[in-house]
């Protein structure tokens, strides 16, 4: 097996995992398409590695949203944008934090090990989904 090193944000690989399972926006992922048994067995490989960063990425947003957000009524912490004070609607400065911190997170690079994707692997698929992470794993 021949692999390859692709250089992505967490942002990428949160995206990746996206493409390849459809979860959480509910569309299919690429891996719930008819694919070749060994390309599948190898995108389910990058999957396994897109969901564990998915898996990290997301408990420290939540833990960021507990930091800087409120507790609502049903007890679930939120953080808006805005906050009222007076009758007068404000920017939340611990919004504007959030975003930072979580920007700062998802920017981070990590340097992903794959199979090294070759174009015509793909050529059986037929798909009207643009798989822009995918795109960039793929050797031309």
């Amino acid at each position: 097996m021949q692999t390859k090193k692709t250089t992505l944000s967490i942002q990428d690989l949160r995206e990746l995992h996206v493409e390849l399972t459809g979860v959480p926006n509910g569309f299919p992922g690429l891996l719930s398409e008819k694919l070749p048994f060994k390309l599948r067995y190898y995108l389910s490989k990058v999957s396994g590695i897109a969901l564990d960063e998915f898996t990290k990425s997301e408990s420290i947003r939540l833990d960021l949203v507990r930091k800087y957000g409120t507790l609502d009524n049903n007890n679930n912490f939120v953080i808006e944008p805005t906050i009222e004070d007076d009758g007068k609607v404000l920017e939340n400065t611990d919004y504007q934090t959030f975003i930072k911190d979580w920007i700062d997170v998802i920017s981070k690079e990590i340097e992903l090990e794959h199979y090294d994707f070759k174009i015509e692997d793909f050529n059986n698929l037929e798909t009207n989904f643009n798989y822009r992470v995918i795109f960039l794993i793929i050797s031309l």
